[in-house]
């Protein structure tokens, strides 16, 4: 029997397509209604403390997805993940889609992009079970994972580090992929022999030491052997990667895949490190880890000292053991984020697959004596939402909210494609009325400016025509800074210039909320992000600009 895929608004199905055909030829007809100009009703879902909000489905229900969100122009993104269709058999994807959190103009859109960037873009090619590292800004990194990360630079199978630059518009001007890679001769032997598979991994940026430190995850989870418990850096070398293995002193853990990581420094009581949590041994009955450990680099220094401080947490058995989950740390707040997950169904109001949410007050951490408590924010077992896992750990500290994107549902064969904001501590009648898209709401068009037409009057002169509306030029022609070679590597450069279209700002008006006009052009000069400081091509690399300092 042939089979066609369709979208329940939260998984992936599978139904006839006679009978399709069938329902579709008496939906034809009958007349259809007018269409309606007022948005879909928002979905709301009142959790413990927490209040969850649906946001438009993904186009298709894929798990292991790259996720990515700037937070200053309320663009979200979603690219690769995969659907497994047996037990040893992937299908994966390289599509990118976009969408501007805005009730006006709310739907995901394909955001095409071109050879040399992203993914590797073939059927059954893409990338799938990365971990979505936020860079600063708009800047992501899909960190390593499987089935064409690396674009072919070390084979078609490979991982890599692919850094996605989301600007003010779900299109391909505003979200690129900026031209990056590991830079395959530094690659650990352990790594390259594997192509940079890793999958379900951890990965933070240490920008303090402009780096990015990654580790844990699996080659292969179904062979306890393939899992490490190796951590590695990575530093920039121009527009390329020099990856190195660390040893952290300490007892280091177990090896295990699907824990969570993320990295937490404070000046003012000394914390510098990273806290981890979960995980889960390889093979088929790999256990689930019931752990918290934490990687100090202020005692250890840049390779960091392994601590377990499981039992700090003095409700620790309440969490449970968890892997497979999303998480994030807020700075401003010192709060701690995880969310989905597989999870314990033995806890309290527990569920194998999560759509929970847990948070800790780190504000302690420094303090050895003192004490950690879990809160739980919304059960592992909330009704309305499937629990699911797998799901990339994206986040928006300028409203308070995280995001449920997709994932691996009850079962490894279901998929998921819907898309919740989740919003902490909204309770009551804020729950009911929020509005997650009030943030970028559009702001209205100008009125072109011109003379309206004046209607003829008996023994009058002729109409006036109205001034015509400018329309936007062509593409701008890119041009160089004076002595940007000075302060950033010539490689970055030439890239930027040969594939303008890939650098954040090319071709954007000046201002983008005013149409084009002389006084409004398009951003063409080439210059770095913050002459002040040093090039970084994660936190401060090269932009398109109207101007020159």
């Amino acid at each position: 029997m042939t089979f066609t895929q369709t979208h329940h608004p939260a998984r992936r199905l599978r139904v006839g397509i006679g009978r399709a055909a069938v329902l579709a030829a008496l939906a034809a007809a009958l007349p259809m209604p007018a269409a309606q100009a007022e948005p879909a009703a928002v979905q709301r879902i009142q959790a413990d403390n927490a209040c969850y909000v649906k946001l438009p489905d993904l186009p298709q229900a894929v798990y292991g997805g790259f996720g990515g969100y700037n937070a200053d122009t309320g663009v979200l993104t979603f690219a690769g993940g995969a659907d497994k269709q047996t037990q040893d058999k992937y299908f994966t994807h390289y599509d990118l889609f976009a969408i501007k959190l805005n009730a006006e103009t709310a739907k995901w859109n394909t955001v095409i992009y071109g050879g040399g960037v992203g993914y590797v873009r073939e059927q059954g090619k893409g990338c799938r079970e990365m971990f979505s590292m936020h860079a600063g800004g708009g800047k992501w990194a899909s960190v390593l994972g499987a089935d064409g990360c690396d674009n072919g630079n070390i084979n078609g199978n490979g991982g890599d580090v692919r850094i996605l630059d989301i600007g003010a518009t779900p299109d391909r001007t505003g979200v690129k992929w900026t031209m990056d890679a590991l830079n395959v001769s530094s690659v650990p032997a352990e790594l390259a022999s594997e192509a940079g598979r890793l999958t379900r991994l951890w990965s933070v940026v240490d920008a303090g030491r402009g780096r990015v430190v990654f580790g844990q995850g699996t080659f292969d989870d179904t062979n306890d052997q393939k899992s490490i418990d190796e951590v590695y850096s990575a530093t920039p070398a121009g527009l390329k990667w020099n990856v190195r293995s660390m040893s952290p002193g300490g007892s280091m853990p177990a090896r295990r895949f699907g824990s969570c990581a993320a990295y937490v420094a404070d000046k003012a009581t000394g914390v510098d490190g990273i806290i981890v949590v979960g995980g889960r041994a390889g093979g088929a009955a790999g256990a689930a880890f019931n752990e918290v450990w934490w990687l100090d680099f202020a005692k250890g220094g840049n390779a960091g000292t392994w601590a377990n401080i499981t039992s700090r947490f003095a409700n620790q058995n309440d969490y449970g053991a968890r892997y497979d989950m999303a998480c994030a740390y807020n700075g401003a707040t010192k709060h701690f984020y995880t969310w989905a997950g597989h999870a314990d169904p033995r806890v309290p109001d527990g569920a194998a697959s999560s759509a929970g949410l847990w948070r800790v007050d780190l504000t302690a951490l420094g303090d050895a004596a003192a004490p950690l408590t879990w809160q739980r924010l919304a059960k592992d077992n909330l009704a309305g939402i499937e629990g699911r896992s797998i799901i990339p750990s994206v986040f928006d500290w300028k409203q308070n909210r995280l995001f449920l994107m997709a994932g691996r549902g009850k079962t490894d064969l279901t998929e998921l494609s819907d898309v919740w904001a989740v919003y902490p501590d909204v309770t009551g009648e804020a729950c009911a009325g929020l509005d997650p898209y009030a943030p970028f709401a559009s702001v209205p068009t100008p009125t072109p400016t011109g003379v309206p037409p004046t209607p003829p009057t008996p023994g009058g002169g002729p109409t006036k025509v109205p001034t015509a509306v400018p329309t936007s030029p062509g593409p701008v022609a890119p041009s160089v800074c004076p002595n940007l070679d000075k302060l950033v590597p010539r490689a970055a450069i030439d890239a930027a210039v040969a594939n303008p279209a890939s650098v954040q700002g090319y071709d954007q008006l000046c201002n983008p909320n005013l149409p084009a006009s002389p006084n409004n052009p398009k951003r063409g000069r080439l210059g770095l992000q913050n002459p002040a400081g040093p090039f970084h091509p994660l936190f401060n690399s090269v932009v398109y600009k109207c101007g020159c300092p």
